[in-house]
C-alpha cells in the first residue's frame, strides 16, 4: 500500500480486499477465501435484483465477514491444539450433527500425542457444552461490527455482521429465521458454500451442497438463483483475484484519505493485535513512536506520516 495518513489517499476497496488476505492467514484459510466469497456475492447480488447499494453492502461484508474471528484465537488454539484447522468447520454443514461430529473428531487435537489429543478433545466438548463457543460467536459479531464502522462501511455492513451466525432455519446463535435474517448476511452463506466447494470439486459439487443446505442453513431462493446461473457466477474463481475483485466493487469507489484513512488504518492495527492478547495496543504505539521519532529528526511532516502509516499496519 502506497501513501500516507496525509496525503495520496488509499481506496477503500484495495484496503480491504489486502486486509481480506491478512484475515485469511490468520484463521486458516485458503488464499483468497474471502475475495472469492466477495466475487460470488456480488453477483448473487446482482442476479436477485437487488440495489446498487445492497450489493456494496454484500460486497464488502463478504471481503471483511470473518474480521472479528482473531479476537478469540488464543482461546481457540488452546481448546482445539491448532486454532488455523478450521475450514472443515466453517464449511461442515451445521444442521448435520453426524457430519459435524465427524469433523470435530477428526479435527480437534489433529496432531497431537495420543493422550494430549484426547485430553484437548475433552475440553473441547465440554467447552462447547458450557456455551463458550457460542459467546465466541457473538463476540465475533460484535467485534466484526465495531471494526466494519470504524473502517467507514456504514451501519449496512455492520448490522449485517450479527447474522453472520445465523442460518435460514432459525438453528443459528440468535434463533433468527428466513427473512429475519440480514439479507446480506444470506446471500454471503450462500456465495460462501457455493465458492468453497466449487473450489474442492466444481460446479457439480457446488450444486449437490446447495441442494442440500436450500431451505436448511441457507435461503432457498438464493440457492435458486445460484443454481441456475452457476456457471456464470462460479465462473473465473481461479487466482491471483486482486484486480478482478477490485473491478466487481459495485458503484462509486471511495478513496480514504486524512482522518477517515487514519481510522481505518488504526481499525485494521488494532484488529492485527487481537490475534494475540498481549499485543493489544501494541501496532498503535509503534505508528506514534515512529512518527513522534520521525518529528523529533527533522524529517518532513510527510514522511513522519507515512511512518505512521507503517507502524499501523507493520504486523499485518
Amino acid at each position: 500500500m502506497q501513501g500516507s495518513t496525509n496525503s495520496g489517499g488509499v481506496r477503500q476497496a484495495k484496503l480491504l480486499a489486502s486486509l481480506s488476505l491478512a484475515i485469511d492467514l490468520g484463521l486458516g484459510l485458503p488464499a483468497e477465501w474471502m475475495q472469492r466469497t466477495a466475487l460470488v456475492s456480488v453477483r448473487l447480488a446482482l442476479a436477485a435484483g437487488l440495489s446498487q447499494q445492497q450489493q456494496r453492502t454484500c460486497y464488502f461484508l463478504a471481503l471483511i465477514r470473518n474480521i472479528g474471528c482473531t479476537s478469540t484465537s488464543l482461546a481457540d488454539a488452546r481448546l482445539m491444539g491448532n486454532e488455523m484447522e478450521q475450514v472443515a468447520l466453517f464449511m461442515a454443514d451445521p444442521d448435520d450433527g453426524p457430519g459435524m461430529m465427524a469433523v470435530l473428531v477428526r479435527d480437534v487435537g489433529a496432531g497431537l500425542p495420543l493422550a494430549e489429543q484426547a485430553a484437548t478433545r475433552a475440553r473441547f466438548f465440554e467447552a462447547a457444552a458450557g456455551g463458550v463457543f457460542a459467546e465466541n460467536h457473538r463476540n465475533h459479531c460484535e467485534g466484526g461490527a465495531i471494526l466494519a464502522e470504524r473502517l467507514g462501511l456504514g451501519a449496512e455492513v455492520s448490522s449485517a455482521m450479527w447474522s453472520m451466525y445465523e442460518r435460514w432455519n432459525g438453528n443459528g446463535s440468535r434463533g433468527l429465521a428466513g427473512e429475519e435474517v440480514d439479507l446480506a448476511a444470506r446471500v454471503m452463506h450462500v456465495a460462501s458454500v457455493a465458492s468453497h466447494f466449487h473450489s474442492e470439486g466444481g460446479v457439480d459439487l457446488a450444486g449437490e451442497v446447495l441442494r442440500q443446505r436450500s431451505g436448511q442453513s441457507l435461503d432457498p431462493k438464493l440457492c435458486g438463483l445460484m443454481l441456475k446461473d452457476a456457471p456464470i457466477l462460479l465462473a473465473d474463481l481461479n487466482g491471483p483475484l486482486a484486480q478482478t475483485v477490485l473491478a466487481a466493487e459495485p458503484g462509486t469507489s471511495v478513496v480514504l484519505s486524512g482522518p477517515p484513512l487514519t481510522l481505518a488504518l488504526e481499525a485494521i492495527a488494532d484488529f492485527t493485535d487481537a490475534k494475540i492478547p498481549q499485543t493489544l495496543g501494541h501496532s498503535r504505539r509503534v505508528a506514534e513512536l515512529a512518527a513522534g521519532a520521525a518529528r523529533l529528526s527533522g524529517l518532513p511532516g510527510t514522511d513522519a506520516a507515512t511512518l505512521a502509516t507503517a507502524g499501523y499496519i507493520h504486523d499485518v
